[in-house]
């Protein structure tokens, strides 16, 4: 018999005293129970435990399992996700020239002809420079997608050297540039798009298209060859700044369009592709005799309106056999195969043919339209162009990339 001491005792002088006693008596089942529990592995138990809670409670163990890999999976998912984010952040981001150059290969794979002597430049020379340029066309008063351009650089940290617009700025038809008042409001949304265009690069180099002021076309007066920060080269040979031999010969305006032998648009300033010719031949016989071109000069034939018979000049928009758009012109074509000049032109780069952006050739020289940034049917297209100077100071084409926003 067990004798109770008073609450200020203890129940048992040792663990020992109590040994018989406890041995002597018969297990209930509550602590069977807890015994078995107390000697099963720490999940086991836990297990078991969640098996007692679901019963008392009357939940299903299938619907239980499911939860748990529901969320199991779910942990997974974000855990991958997290992953993911954390490798892309560690990627090195690709300098403009590496990002461009990694296209190099398909573009030169398209420039299939090229002269004997460009191939020896290849072999014998290195190459002592890189540049970029940010080429924008038929930008129609987008302003947003000239930001979306801006943006783009930004976000992607591509460093341009220079920044090149062949025309077509606003959208005036003809007759607007006959209206005074129409004309000056032109020519103010004119400079609030150049200064849009400026905030990308300091010094633009642009030239008139054919939906332009025609005082974009007077660049013997000063006001209309500096326009804020952008310079006007038409009908102008410019030394491309901060490089050495390296020139732009710029021409803007367009002659008509022709589809199936009919008329399909007008060209302005130029009637027909003669009168674009009274202009261009002697510009381009001026251009040969070029002094500071001289010999040796690499130079840039900058239009807006792009050479006839090439790829970049037609427009297959109505998606018909034989209803292609013709917008070149022939005087384009024949300078580009003159033998005095083609030696000199390293590309002709042009715009006005919003579906014709790419490049293609006549000749040896190469052709580029980097398209348009008008923003209306697909029109969302620009370019980024690097130009290599060799040794003994001649350029040459590195590589173009053609960009479309999203």
């Amino acid at each position: 018999q067990v004798h109770c001491k008073s609450t200020n005792e203890s129940v048992a002088d040792n663990e020992a005293d109590l040994e018989p006693f406890i041995a002597r008596t018969p297990l209930t089942l509550a602590q069977r129970h807890q015994k078995y529990l107390d000697s099963l592995p720490l999940y086991d138990r836990i297990l078991v435990k969640l098996e007692d809670w679901f019963k008392r409670r009357h939940i299903s163990p299938s619907l239980v399992v499911i939860v748990v890999l529901l969320c199991a999976l779910f942990i997974v998912f974000v855990a991958s996700i997290v992953f993911i984010g954390i490798y892309h952040r560690k990627q090195p981001f690709l300098l403009p020239s590496e990002s461009i150059a990694s296209k190099r290969v398909n573009v030169h794979s398209m420039a299939s002809s090229s002269s004997s002597s460009s191939t020896a430049a290849d072999d014998n020379n290195s190459i002592a420079k890189r540049i970029t340029v940010l080429l924008i066309s038929d930008i129609h008063l987008n302003k947003s997608n000239v930001r979306k351009v801006h943006q783009y650089l930004s976000r992607s940290k591509i460093k341009i050297d220079h920044l090149w617009a062949p025309g077509d700025f606003l959208n005036m038809k003809d007759a607007d540039n006959d209206d005074e008042k129409t004309l000056s409001e032109a020519e103010t949304a004119l400079m609030d798009l150049l200064q849009e265009i400026s905030a990308i690069h300091a010094t633009p180099i642009i030239i008139p298209g054919n939906h332009d002021p025609k005082t974009m076309f007077s660049t013997d007066q000063e006001k209309y060859r500096k326009m804020g920060q952008c310079i006007n080269i038409h009908n102008q040979v410019h030394r491309v700044q901060g490089e050495t031999n390296l020139f732009l010969a710029g021409f803007g305006g367009s002659v008509p369009a022709f589809c199936d032998g009919k008329l399909y648009w007008t060209g302005y300033p130029y009637a027909d592709d003669d009168a674009f010719g009274a202009e261009y031949t002697p510009f381009i016989d001026a251009l040969i005799k070029n002094k500071d071109v001289g010999e040796n000069g690499s130079v840039v034939l900058f239009t807006h309106n792009g050479p006839a018979l090439c790829g970049t000049t037609m427009d297959w928009r109505l998606n018909a056999a034989n209803k292609v758009i013709t917008t070149g012109s022939q005087h384009v074509t024949q300078s580009l195969l003159n033998e005095k000049l083609s030696g000199k032109v390293i590309c002709n780069i042009h715009g006005h043919t919003h579906k014709g952006y790419g490049q293609s050739h006549i000749g040896d020289v190469r052709v580029i339209n980097p398209g348009s940034l008008k923003g209306k049917d697909g029109d969302q297209n620009f370019a980024l162009l690097e130009l290599a100077q060799f040794k003994d100071s001649s350029w040459r084409v590195s590589c173009v990339e053609f960009v479309t926003l999203s």
